[in-house]
Order: structure tokens, then C-alpha cells, then sequence
């Protein structure tokens, strides 16, 4: 039987008082710490038929507010109302309800607890630890001890090197492990409990400090302030102090002056320095993360710092940038161990997949050199004695017992066969070595005959050369001459069609004055349709002004009777507007009348109808009989339509007036528009020069020259007219030389013309002074007559030539066939020099390999025996070098498979080590419990009763359950980056925890970036637990003044024990820390760090 009373005694809240609202009673406890009150409860049992009326009870509403109005500290901010519910209630309670409670955060968090789970939850944050037995094993430092143990180094754990896997397969001997020295080193069990203190040199962050600093901490260090002042930078000191680096910066800070802390640790107070050795950085590792392999040589401590004891931001991130839903182990591998351990396993995993090629490789190649092996095997050999015995019987003499007797006996034929190769059958047969054959009268006797015939050759060849250099003479001279009379032939029919016709030239230089006088003509042509054009014009746009007569006033006084008459009818419209207006009025006036009177007389017949005697009116007293009534009634209403019926005939008079008075303004526009008419003519008549511009004119007379000037048009017309006969007479007077251009255009064509034909003139070369007709057609005509003598006396010198080269034609074919005959000879008897010098030769290359009585014979029947000779020495060559490849192949086939069998022991090894997703699923599934609680603690609302692993397929996932028997389940995928960032949390909270020896104090940074408010609240509550149950000191980093507000709310009641370090930028951009301490009340003490 669930007892509350007794449940809240068991999880260490004490019971302060009980009321009783309706029929709810409410039980108050507070949390107690250090005789503070941390946290005050209003606990009430209810459940699903009861819940909205509970809820929604006045009494339960101003009890609460009772108790946060009369706090008067942060205590107000730490008060939980909690409904406790029968765990059947609690899952019949919709979602819906559940939400609503949860989200209501005015004056107390809200909490429904089922009363299964009362022990787990409360107080908030609670978190259990009874069942931690196994800490994470970090793949590592596993893969560096299944390594160690195979006599490997963690070599294998780095970026592949093609040297240290080639040296290995080799060798089968890891020498990066040979070269290890093994140290054992003692630990001295120093466990740090808390960071009393850090100093920090000024060339840490040489942009932040002006100065060294030196900041004391107490349990809880909370760094606040804008985004870059550097509040993250002391949590990278305490980094860079506890491993020697930081694991976000890619540049190693100077250790010159390194980063101090004072630590506790469980047996004394120590200083820790980032500057250490290499004995006190096992020590660390070995005293703090429990990691015992001696094989290890990189330093692990960024990467286990990472994994225990800072949690980030960019964890939370890591998580949820994938797509999809992921299997969980590899969401959280690198989250858990770090970048480090993933490119460790990329690395192995690389040397695998390099180890299976190598493996490949090697089989096919041991395959093809094994094939090699069989060919070699299958190919016929040779043996020397073969050679030897052939040697005996042959009329070769060579020593037999020479160990390079193949190879004397190849180089020796090599030397002999290309000379008894040149000889023919039948001078081999007749080419038997004697005193006579190699006569050296003979040799003479044939070089003095070749001489001869030499001689005679080249006299020949250099008769013919000349022939043929006399004939390549005259065809130079040919081809100059037809060149010539090519370009004189172009040159008279250039002449002869040239831009000027030669009878327009002799027509001009006979009438020397036509283009004058045609240029006199057509200028006077111009002018006249100019003038007529211009009067044209002027009569097109003015002609109305023709039947207009003079008025008596000027266009000033025309435009001020205008504007006179104008403003006389703008008055009579106003006063059209004002009766209008009064019309308006009245109308409205007698329609109210009328509706008015309407009433009146429907009321006073129906009071006539009771009262027919009535001597008195009724309203007013007055005597008055029925009848006088009766003509009231009836005649009160005509009056006023008589008053309307006055306003429209007023107003009848008035558009009258205005009537003719528009039409009187009318007239005055119409004149004012006439004489500006007369204005604008005479403008333009100015404007096309018709008339002087400072010739002043009166009205009358301006009129009068406008309609003069229209009169003129005709009179233009006709000089226009007679001007253009004259013209056209004179451009008939050409006769057939008007070929060129147009009437109009005549005289310009002619003057191009003669220009460009007065340039051909002068590109010929033909002298000439001016582009004048005359001297163009005195110049022409000379021309003609000199190119066309020369062309004739070209003709005559072409006709000769060519009678020259018919004769060389016939001579040259004769001379070269006769010296072609002598060439012949000349290499006949060549050819029969080279055949016995050859043979000699042959006979001085062989003496030397001839046996003594093959000599005397003389006979050249032994160079048969050299192609089977020289076979059978090949033959021996051949065996002796496939019996020298034989046992190389083999020697190398004994390599590779030694190789293959070292490729197998490291291929084994390494797939021994297990990928990182495996270790953090192992953590997982043994943690997952302890997960899920501290997952419960973190996440409002209670959306969620947990976290359980789901198998789809082959794969395991990570869901959230939202009731108690797991059917309702969502993917961390679907949850909100608040809720996921809680599960994260919860992760690494856990990985923390379940490691005995870490340093017991958390960096985090940022906690709350992706989080909301409820769940802002929830992680505080969390993070208080941490402090007082599990003895943890917390840094914490927050951009928001919101935040850092409610973290001082949360854990004001350390006092002395929580800090807030308010980080800002100077003028000098440097760090300026304000240092304050708070209790429940408000500020202790203000200090600048």
C-alpha cells in the first residue's frame, strides 16, 4: 500500500506542515542541505476523475501563491507542486492534461509522479548510483593491448604507411615495437576531488590577459558574459593543465610558462602543471582513466579528458546533424570517445583493406610466376655436351673446355656469317681461298679501271647539269617575259575601263566651261526649291489666317478682357453652387417637414377623432376649435414648398446668366486664340527667314504679310519651275555621256570619278599633274599607245624563246641516258670490288676458328655448318639462363608466400579489434537503465517514461517511450533538440559517473543552447543533484544573462561554495572578471578577479 508521508520521509525531505484545500490535503516538505532549505515541495494525491476538479480548485491556487509570496529569497524559485498518481491514472491521463500541468510554470514547477517511480524522481534530479559496477572500456586502449599481446605496436592504430606495411610483410617483425621501451610505472592513487585554484600565464591567450591571472574555485564556478570575452578560454586552461593540450586548437599553446591548478585529490592537496613528462602523463592516465597498457605512446588524455569530464555544445551537435535515424551506437561512438578513437579505427580499417590488396596482389602474382615455372619446365633444353660433340666433328676449332664456350661460340659466328651471308651461291662454290683470289694486282688493276670509268661519269653528269641549268635559265626568262605581257594586257584593259569614259573626258576638254555653268544651274535649281519649299511650309500651317480679319485690340488687351470675363463667370459658378447648397438644405428641410407634419396630422386626427369639441390646443393652451386644427394641418407643409419652389426658379435665373456669360468668355478665348495665331506666324516666317526679326508690325499688318506670304507661294512655285528647265537642258546637252551618276548627282560623281581614276593612273605608274579632264584624257591616251608597242615587241621576244627550248629538250633526254649507261658500269665494277673484298674478309674473320686442316683445303664448304652451330649454342644459352630463372622465380615465390602468411597474422589481429560502435553500444545496453533515469530527471515535460533499445532487422535503435509497456514509441530523430540534447546529457553523464577514479568535477560548456525553458529547468535541478549528492564541482560557461540569473537562483544556497564569474571586454579588449558570491538572499561579496 503506498504511503506518501512515508515515501517523502524515504527520500530525505523533511515535512514541514499539511493543509487541506477542499478535498485535496497537501503535504509541504523541504529539501534540506547544510541546515538550508533548498527546495520546498507541495505534494497531493489524485487521480483521473479527480484531476480537473483538484486543478482546478481556488483554494489549491491560493495556497500556492500564499507560499511563493511569502518568500523571500531564491527559495521562490525552487518550489514544486506534485501531483502523485496511481500508475494506472497516470497512464489513463491524456497527454493533452499531462502537457498542460507540465508547461504551467507560474510560481512552482510542475510535476505528476507515479507512484511507482516516487523514488526515483524525487527529489527533482535525484540520481541513482547503487547499481554501477562496470566503467566503459575505451576501444584504445583494448585495440592497443590485443596488439601488444601480438608482439604489434600501436603503429597499426596511425595513418597507414606504405614503408612500415611493406617492411612488416616483409619481415613479419613489427620494428616499431622492437624500438619500445617498456616502462612500469607506480601510481600514488592521486584521485582529484576539486580544483581549488588556476593560474593562468599571460601568453596563454596573449589576446585575452593583460596580466598573469589567478582565480580561485569553489564547488560550483559558474562563467558568464557575451559571446567572445573569453569564458571558454579558462575552461581550455583547465584543459590544457589536467592533459597538456586542448582538443578544439590546432595550435599547442607555448609551455614555456604553463597553466597551473591546485587540486584536492583524496589524500593531499597537489599542484598539477600542463607542462609534464612522459612518466607523469601514464601516471595520469593510468590514476584518472584506469588505462594500464604499457604500449601505449600517443598521449590519450585530450581524448579520455573529453570522454569523462567536458561536455559541450558541439556534442550536441555531433548527435543531431545526421539525416535520418542512425543505429544509436554510431551516434554516440564519437561523442563517447572522441575524434581520436574514430580516426584510429579508420586507420586500422584502412590498413585492412590495404593488407587484402597486398594478400591479392601476392597470390596473383605467386599464380603467374608458378605458370612461368610449368612454361619453363615444358621448354625444351639443351645440354653443352651436345655442343661439344658437334664441335669435334665440325672444321671448327674452338676450346671445348672453356666455361663460356656457348657464348665464345655465338659471338665468334656473329662476327663470320654477315660477311659469307653477302657472298653469292655461285662465288661461294668458286670463292675458295688462294694466292690468286687476293692478288693485289688484281685489287689494282680493277681500282684503276673504276677510276676511269669515274672520271668519265662525272664529266658527263657536269656536261648534263650545264644543259639542264641553261634550259631552267631560259624557262626563268620565259616565265618573266608571259609575266609581262600578262601585266600589260591588264594594264590596257584597266585603261580601257577605267570609272571616266574616254568621250566624257574628250567632251569636257572640249567644253571647258560645262561644269561651271552646270554647277551654276543646279545651285540656282537648290535655292529656288528651297524658297518654294520654305513658302510651302508657311502657307500649310497658317492658311486659316488667310480669311481672318484685323481686330481692333492688341493681344495684351485681348487677354485681359479674357481673364476679366473669365473671373465674371467663376463668380456666377460659386453663386450657382451656393444655391445648390441652399436648395439642398431646403429639400432636406421640407422632407423632414413633411415626415414631421405627416406624424403631426396622423396624431392630431386620431386626438380630433377622440376630442371633436376641443376649444383649446392641446399643446400650447391657446383657444382653438377642430376646424383651425384641420387647416394648420393641412397648410404648414405648403409653405415651405413655396420657399423651395422661390429657390429653384432663383436659381433657373442664375444658370441663365451663366449661360451667356460662357458664351461671352467663349468668344474672348477665340480671339485671344487668333491673335496668338497671328503671333505664332509671324514666329515662324522669322524662324525660316521670311521676315526680319526686329521688324516690329502692328496687328493690321502682321496679318497683312501673313497673307502675303501665302500669296507668294505660287510666285516661288514658278521660279522654281523655270530654274529647273534650265537645268534640264543643259543635262541633255551631254548626250550619251550621261552613263554617269544622275542629273543631281552628276557633278559629284564626276569629280570621284576623275579622283579614282587619277589614282589607277598613278598606281600604274603613269605621270600625271592634276584630276582635271584634260589632262586625264591627254594621259589615257599616251598610255595606251606606249603599252601597246611594248606588249607587240614582248610577243615577238616570247615567240624566240620558246623555239630555244624545244632544241634543249631534245638534247638533254640523249645525254642522260649515255650517262646513265656509264653510272651502270661504274657500279658493276663496284659490286665485284665489294665481292672480293668481302671474301677477304670472310677469310681473315674465320682463320682464327678454323681447324688447321680445314685451311689447306681452301674451301668455303664450313660456313653450311654456322647456322646449326650457332643454334645449338643458343640452345645451351637459353637452358643455362631458364635454369638461372627457375631458381630466382622459386626464391621469390618462397618470399611471397612468406609475406601472405605475415599479411595473415596482421589481417587476423586487426579484425580482432572491434569497431567503436560496438564498445559505446556494450556501454549503452549495460548503462541503459541509469541512462534512461537521469533522462527522466532531464526532459520536461514528461513527455517520455524512458529510453529502451528496438531491434529492426539486423540493427538496434535508440527510441523514447511514452508509456509504460513500450507500444508507443518515437526515434530520437523525431524528438525535439531540447529532448535530444538531454539525452546526450544523460550519455555523457553517465560515462562520467560510472568511472570511479575521474577527476570529480564536469566542464560544460553552453549546456543550454539548444534547450528550452522547462527543460532549462529540469537540467539546473540536475546539476544541483550532481553538486550535492555526488560531491561534483561543476564549470559552467552561459551567454545568457536569463540563464546565469536562474543558475544563482539554483544554487545561492552554497554561499561561499558557488561563484559567478562575470567575464567582460575592456577598452584594451582584455579580460575583466567580476568575481560574486551569493546566499539565498542576494549578494555576499563583489571582487574583481
Amino acid at each position: 500500500m503506498f504511503s506518501l508521508e512515508k515515501e517523502i520521509k524515504e527520500s530525505g525531505l523533511i515535512i514541514v506542515d499539511s493543509r487541506n484545500v477542499g478535498e485535496t490535503d497537501i503535504l509541504i516538505a523541504d529539501n534540506v542541505y547544510n541546515d538550508s532549505v533548498i527546495a520546498r515541495y507541495l505534494f497531493f494525491m489524485c487521480n483521473k476523475t479527480s484531476w480537473h476538479s483538484t486543478l482546478q480548485n481556488a483554494a489549491l491556487d491560493n495556497l500556492v501563491q500564499e507560499i511563493y509570496f511569502t518568500q523571500h529569497s531564491d527559495l521562490s524559485w525552487n518550489l514544486y507542486l506534485v501531483a502523485v498518481m496511481e500508475p494506472n491514472d497516470f497512464a489513463g491521463l491524456s497527454m493533452y492534461d499531462k502537457l498542460e500541468f507540465l508547461r504551467d510554470t507560474e510560481f512552482t514547477r510542475k510535476l505528476i509522479v507515479p507512484c511507482d517511480h516516487f523514488s526515483e524522481i524525487i527529489p527533482v534530479g535525484r540520481i541513482i548510483t547503487q547499481n554501477q559496477t562496470e566503467e566503459a572500456i575505451l576501444p584504445i586502449q583494448n585495440w592497443e593491448e590485443i596488439l601488444y599481446a601480438e608482439g604489434l605496436s600501436n603503429a597499426w592504430l596511425d595513418k597507414p604507411n606504405e614503408n612500415i606495411l611493406d617492411e612488416f610483410l616483409k619481415t613479419g617483425v613489427d620494428k616499431v615495437r622492437e624500438q619500445t621501451t617498456e616502462k612500469n610505472f607506480v601510481t600514488q592513487g592521486r584521485e582529484v576531488q576539486e580544483i581549488c585554484s588556476i593560474e593562468i600565464p599571460q601568453d596563454f591567450r596573449p589576446h585575452c590577459y593583460a596580466n598573469d591571472i589567478t582565480l580561485n574555485f569553489p564547488r560550483v564556478c559558474l562563467f558568464c558574459g557575451p559571446n567572445g570575452v573569453g569564458k571558454t578560454s579558462i575552461l581550455e586552461a583547465i584543459e590544457l593543465a589536467m592533459t597538456g593540450g586542448v582538443r578544439k586548437s590546432s595550435k599547442n599553446p607555448s609551455k614555456d610558462r604553463p597553466v597551473k591548478l591546485l587540486v584536492k585529490t583524496d589524500s593531499e592537496t597537489a599542484t598539477i602543471s600542463s607542462k609534464f613528462d612522459l612518466p607523469e602523463r601514464k601516471r595520469r592516465e593510468e590514476e584518472w582513466y584506469a588505462c594500464h597498457s604499457d604500449s601505449w605512446q600517443r598521449s590519450q588524455l585530450p581524448s579520455l579528458f573529453h570522454t569523462y569530464n567536458q561536455f559541450s555544445v558541439e556534442d550536441v551537435y555531433l548527435y543531431v546533424k545526421g539525416d535520418g535515424q542512425p543505429e544509436y551506437s554510431q551516434q554516440f561512438s564519437q561523442m563517447l570517445f572522441g575524434s581520436e578513437t574514430i580516426h584510429c579505427q579508420r586507420h586500422w580499417q584502412e590498413y585492412i583493406e590495404d593488407i587484402d590488396k597486398k594478400k591479392k596482389g601476392f597470390k596473383r602474382e605467386i599464380q603467374s610466376l608458378r605458370e612461368r615455372l610449368c612454361a619453363i619446365d615444358d621448354y625444351p633444353s639443351t645440354e653443352r655436351s651436345a655442343l661439344e660433340g658437334y664441335l669435334i666433328h665440325s672444321d671448327f676449332n674452338f676450346d671445348i673446355k672453356a666455361l663460356d664456350l656457348p657464348e665464345t661460340v655465338c659471338a665468334a659466328i656473329d662476327q663470320i656469317k654477315p660477311y659469307y651471308d653477302k657472298l653469292n651461291d655461285k662465288l661461294r662454290d668458286s670463292g675458295n681461298w688462294s694466292e690468286s683470289t687476293c692478288s693485289p694486282n688484281l685489287m689494282i688493276q680493277r681500282r684503276e679501271e673504276l677510276d676511269k670509268l669515274e672520271k668519265l661519269l662525272q664529266a658527263k653528269k657536269a656536261a648534263l647539269t650545264d644543259k639542264i641549268n641553261q634550259l631552267e635559265n631560259v624557262y626563268q626568262r620565259e616565265w618573266g617575259l608571259q609575266k609581262k605581257q600578262e601585266e600589260l594586257q591588264q594594264d590596257l584593259d584597266q585603261l580601257s575601263n577605267l570609272p571616266t569614259s574616254v568621250t566624257l573626258l574628250q567632251f569636257l576638254k572640249e567644253n571647258p566651261d560645262f561644269t561651271l555653268k552646270y554647277q551654276q544651274l543646279q545651285t540656282e535649281v537648290i535655292e529656288a526649291q528651297e524658297i518654294w519649299n520654305k513658302y510651302r511650309a508657311f502657307s500649310s500651317e497658317f492658311l486659316d489666317l488667310k480669311t481672318y480679319s484685323a481686330p481692333q485690340i492688341t493681344l495684351e488687351q485681348a487677354e485681359e478682357e479674357y481673364r476679366s470675363k473669365n473671373e465674371q463667370e467663376q463668380i456666377i459658378v460659386e453663386k450657382l453652387k451656393d444655391q445648390d447648397r441652399l436648395i439642398r438644405q431646403a429639400q432636406e428641410t421640407t422632407d423632414a417637414l413633411n415626415k414631421t407634419m405627416a406624424e403631426i396630422r396622423s396624431a392630431g386626427l386620431r386626438y380630433l377623432e377622440l376630442r371633436p369639441d376641443i376649444e383649446g390646443c392641446p399643446l400650447c393652451g391657446n383657444p382653438i376649435n377642430a376646424e383651425q386644427i384641420y387647416h394648420y394641418l393641412n397648410t404648414a407643409t405648403d409653405l415651405q414648398s413655396n420657399k423651395l419652389t422661390n429657390l429653384l426658379n432663383a436659381r433657373q435665373a442664375i444658370q441663365s446668366l451663366y449661360d451667356h456669360q460662357k458664351s461671352v468668355v467663349s468668344e474672348a478665348e477665340s480671339q485671344v486664340h487668333f491673335l496668338h495665331r497671328i503671333q505664332e506666324a509671324w514666329q515662324y516666317a522669322i524662324k525660316i527667314g521670311l521676315a526680319e526679326k526686329n521688324d516690329e508690325k502692328q496687328v493690321s499688318m502682321l496679318l497683312s504679310y501673313v497673307k502675303k506670304l501665302i500669296a507668294d507661294e505660287k510666285r516661288a512655285e514658278q521660279k522654281y519651275l523655270l530654274a529647273d528647265a534650265d537645268f534640264s537642258f543643259c543635262w541633255d546637252s551631254l548626250g550619251s555621256n550621261k552613263q554617269l551618276g544622275t542629273k543631281e548627282t552628276f557633278l559629284s560623281d564626276l569629280k570621284e570619278a576623275c579622283q579614282s581614276t587619277r589614282s589607277i593612273l598613278q598606281a600604274m605608274k603613269i605621270k600625271i599633274l592634276s584630276d582635271s579632264p584634260a589632262e586625264l584624257y591627254y594621259a589615257i591616251s599616251k598610255s595606251k599607245e606606249e603599252k601597246s608597242e611594248f606588249l607587240l615587241q614582248v610577243n615577238l621576244d616570247l615567240e624566240a624563246m620558246r623555239s630555244e627550248i624545244s632544241n634543249l629538250e631534245h638534247i638533254i633526254p640523249q645525254e642522260r641516258t649515255y650517262t646513265q649507261e656509264i653510272a651502270q658500269q661504274v657500279d658493276k665494277v663496284k659490286e665485284n670490288l665489294n665481292r672480293l673484298d668481302n671474301l677477304n674478309t670472310l677469310w681473315r674473320k674465320a682463320f682464327p676458328y678454323l681447324k688447321p686442316e680445314t685451311l689447306r683445303k681452301g674451301s668455303l664448304d664450313w660456313g653450311r655448318q654456322l647456322p646449326e652451330l650457332r643454334q645449338l649454342a643458343v640452345s645451351c644459352i637459353q637452358s643455362n639462363q631458364l635454369a638461372k630463372e627457375k631458381k630466382e622465380i622459386q626464391s621469390r615465390i618462397n618470399d611471397l608466400e612468406q609475406r601472405c602468411i605475415n599479411a595473415d597474422r596482421l589481417w587476423t589481429t586487426l579484425n580482432r579489434l572491434r569497431p567503436a560502435e560496438e564498445y559505446s553500444k556494450e556501454f549503452i545496453k549495460d548503462h541503459l537503465h541509469q541512462i534512461s533515469n537521469i533522462f527522466m530527471q532531464l526532459h520536461t515535460p514528461q513527455e517520455y517514461t524512458g529510453l529502451i533499445l528496438k531491434r529492426q532487422g539486423e540493427k538496434e535503435y535508440l527510441y523514447a517511450v511514452r508509456d509504460t509497456e513500450s507500444k508507443n514509441v518515437v526515434p530520437l530523430e523525431e524528438m525535439s533538440t531540447g529532448q535530444q540534447t538531454s539525452v546526450v546529457l544523460s550519455v555523457l553523464m553517465e560515462m562520467h559517473l560510472s568511472m570511479h577514479s575521474v577527476p570529480k568535477f564536469l566542464l560544460i560548456d553552453e549546456p543550454v543552447s539548444n534547450v528550452d525553458d522547462l527543460n532549462i529547468l529540469s537540467m539546473l535541478d540536475f546539476f544541483r543533484e550532481l553538486v550535492i549528492s555526488q560531491h561534483r564541482q561543476l564549470f559552467v560557461t552561459t551567454a545568457n544573462q536569463n540563464v546565469a540569473k536562474l543558475f544563482r537562483r539554483k544554487f545561492s544556497f552554497l554561499e561561499e561554495d558557488y561563484s559567478e564569474f562575470n567575464i567582460q571586454r575592456t577598452d584594451e579588449m582584455r579580460f575583466d572578471i567580476i568575481v560574486r558570491k551569493y546566499n539565498q538572499k542576494g549578494i555576499l561579496t563583489v571582487q574583481r578577479g
